[in-house]
Parts: structure tokens; sequence; C-alpha cells
């Protein structure tokens, strides 16, 4: 039970160590990108938001993290309640 435990926990290091260099790439591509970059989670929420974008958008990464994305994107109403293209 030991054993299985010590390499359950190394096999736990190793995978975060490796979501951690991930993460690290991720941030330095949305921090250095000319492009504004908006990735969405499968709910709407914004997961990652580029340096680019908030230059674009207006708000701060941290302002957008976590909310709906239409929060960032919203079309304007029109009468009859059609958005504007």
């Amino acid at each position: 039970l030991a054993g299985r435990l010590d390499t359950q926990a190394r096999t736990l290091r190793d995978t975060n160590a490796a979501l951690e260099e991930t993460e690290s790439m991720l941030r330095a591509v949305l921090d250095t990108v000319a492009d504004g970059i908006i990735t969405v989670a499968v709910d709407g929420t914004v997961r990652a938001f580029s340096a680019a974008a908030s230059g674009i958008f207006g708000y701060a990464p941290e302002d957008v993290l976590g909310q709906p994305i239409d929060v960032v994107l919203t079309l304007p109403e029109v009468p009859g309640g059609v958005p504007a293209r």
C-alpha cells in the first residue's frame, strides 16, 4: 500500500509540474501575441484573455476571467430584437 501511494504521489507531482509548465507557456503566448485571443469554456465563461484582447476590448484580464463571454462580446440591440451586423 505504501508503495502504491508513493507511486501515485510521484505521478501527481509530475502531472502537476507538467500542468504548470503548460500554463506558463500559454501565459507567455497570451502576453506576447499581437492578436486578441479569448478562450471560452463550454459553459461560456472566459478562461483566457490575451494582452492584445485587453487593448482591443478595454478590459483587464482579471476583470473578465471567469465571467460570461457576454461581458466582453455584446451585440447592440436594435428595434425588433435583431442584433446589428
